[in-house]
Order: C-alpha cells, then structure tokens, then sequence
C-alpha cells in the first residue's frame, strides 16, 4: 500500500556533454605547473581557463535504488493490509441487514445523539478504551506501533504511555474487579496483565481461542471476542468458563466480527468490525438486545477504509458513553435514543 509503505523515488539529473575537445598535453602541463606551484588544493582553480572546454565532473552517477521498507514498515503494511482484508470480509459475510435500513422502531434499533466532542489523536489506531476513576486508558495497534496509554480526556493529549515490543499487534484493554488491566494481541495468541499505574505488563499468559479482539469484565470474569460470533468468558488466567454464541433474532443470523467492547449496566456493547453500529448483548444466551446507529459521526467519506468506527467507554460515575475509531481525530460524547 503506497500510502503507508512509501515509495522510494530518485532523481537523475543529465548534464550535457560538451563537444569541444582539448588536448591532452595541455591538460598536462596545467596539472603539473598547479600542483608544483600552487598544490593540490589549487588545482581546481587553476583549472578554470580550460573549463570551458572540458569539465572535471564525474559521469553522472547511476539512479540510486529504490529505498528498501524498513522491518517496521513492512509489518505495519502487512497489519493495515491484514485489517483491510478482515473488513472485507466482514461485508461479505453480513449482507445488509435490517439496521442499514431507515430507522424503524420494530427493529430495535436506537439512534444517537451527540453531547459532546472531544480531540482525540488522529494517529492512535484505536483497539481498546475505558475510563477509570476519571482517567481514559486507551490501547493503539499495529505493529512497532502498539501501546497503552493514559489520555487526558478533555485535551485528548496523551500523559502517560507504555509500547509494546514491535511484534505484538495489541488489541483490547480493560479494568478488572482486581485492579488490574488485561489486554489481548492479535493473532500472536498472547494476553496481558497490566499494572494501571505504571502501565507496564507484570504477566503473560497463552491464549487457546482463534484471535484476541476485544475485552471488558462483567467484574467476575473477562469477556473477549475472536472475530468470530463466539463470546468467551474467561478466568484471569484466560482458562474458559463458558461461551455464548451472538445472534440478532430479528435478523435470524448470527453476528460475528464482535470487536471493542464495553460492559454496561448489565449488557455488553460491541462494535461490529467494517459497520457504524454497536451492537447491544445479553451475557446470559448471547441474544441481541439492541443496536446503536453511530452513521454520521464520522462519515465515511471523510476517512480511510481502516478507519472504522472502534472503541466505547463508560463513566459509570457520571453515567456518559463515549465512542470513537481508529485514527479518528474525535472522541463523541453521545447519548443513547429510542427511536
């Protein structure tokens, strides 16, 4: 992808050969009589009568070859083009179904309304957010380019950061009845426990499901999702517990590509890969309870094919839901609407 990979370009600027010719003699006896004389470090200068008829350049050099991508990059293109194919698939996989339709209150389906907005960086590939005593926690993917991090929420300014090694392609992040913060990677099959104040991972553990997507805790086991339409609550050792499988009655199918996730008042809320909807769940037998039409926050026009609507935060304080994307350059304050 040229946008991210870059392209190497080089310039190969011609001089015109001169015709006229000089004898060679001539050119002798100049260098011999500027380097006795003068030294070497005049010999340019002594040159210069004769420069009209012959240059001392060098033949133009050969075209320099096209800069190789870096390990980096290379790894960030092969992610962005993984994320792309996922998407593409997710469309493929879920034809339209009744909540791209106009709004109809027999749908179940509740729309938006924006409170509030908020700057949010626009070069944080969002994979994970919640908000912890007044603090958001946010996690970035990509690889080479994954972290945790604390934001300021007003200013959107990152105060506190902690990276990943370059081979993990980080995803979900969430705040355990512990203490502590567990987050997921990819497809690396590794998960995480964080300290929230130092940000710094204490633990690893393996994972046996397909991918790590998203993450949230019911405050008794972590919820995960893994790009399929399994949810999976685990222990703190990620050992399973039980699943359940989503599906939307209305629709008669089941949803897949689950990813962010959040826990509220009961239900998980999830962003469905590649769609501008979160999707609402019931814990106990994976029905959909509701969907949340997010269209027109930031509309597709205006952003990249991976910049998908992903991450949903609770103040569970103040009672205020927060919503954004990956790369997106603000974080929406919304409230939530029965049609």
């Amino acid at each position: 992808n040229a946008e991210y990979m870059g392209k190497g370009t080089s310039f190969h600027f011609m001089r015109k050969k001169n015709t006229q010719m000089i004898s060679s003699r001539y050119l002798v006896i100049a260098l011999g009589l500027a380097s006795c004389a003068m030294g070497a470090s005049v010999i340019q200068h002594a040159l210069q009568p004769f420069m009209p008829w012959f240059s001392l350049a060098a033949a133009p050099a050969a075209p320099a070859a096209p800069s190789k991508p870096s390990h980096f990059d290379a790894a960030k293109a092969a992610g962005i083009q993984a994320m792309a194919q996922v998407q593409a698939r997710t469309r493929a996989r879920l034809p339209p179904p009744l909540f791209e339709q106009p709004l109809d209150a027999t749908t179940g389906v509740f729309r938006h309304k924006v409170v509030a907005q908020y700057p949010h960086d626009r070069h944080a590939f969002t994979q994970g957010l919640f908000i912890h005593k007044g603090i958001m926690y946010e996690s970035t993917g990509l690889y080479g380019q994954s972290s945790v991090r604390k934001v300021d929420l007003s200013t959107g300014k990152v105060t506190q950061m902690s990276s990943y090694d370059a081979n993990i392609f980080a995803e979900g992040i969430t705040m355990h009845s512990d203490g502590n913060i567990y987050g997921l990677s990819w497809q690396e099959g590794v998960a995480f426990r964080i300290n929230p104040d130092t940000l710094v991972i204490e633990e690893k553990f393996r994972y046996p499901f397909r991918e790590g997507w998203g993450i949230t805790s019911d405050g008794t086991n972590l919820i995960i999702t893994d790009s399929t339409q399994t949810i999976r609550f685990v222990d703190t050792k990620f050992n399973e517990v039980r699943t359940i499988t989503v599906h939307d009655p209305q629709q008669r199918k089941e949803i897949p590509y689950i990813n962010e996730l959040e826990y509220i008042d009961g239900k998980i809320y999830g962003n469905v890969y590649g769609l501008d909807h979160i999707v609402v769940v019931d814990p106990a037998d994976g029905r959909v309870v509701n969907w949340v039409d997010c269209r027109g926050l930031l509309p597709p026009n205006t952003r990249d094919y991976n910049e998908v609507l992903n991450g949903i935060a609770y103040d569970q304080e103040h009672k205020k839901l927060y919503v954004t994307g990956k790369n997106w350059p603000t974080l929406f304050h919304i409230e939530i609407e029965q049609v």
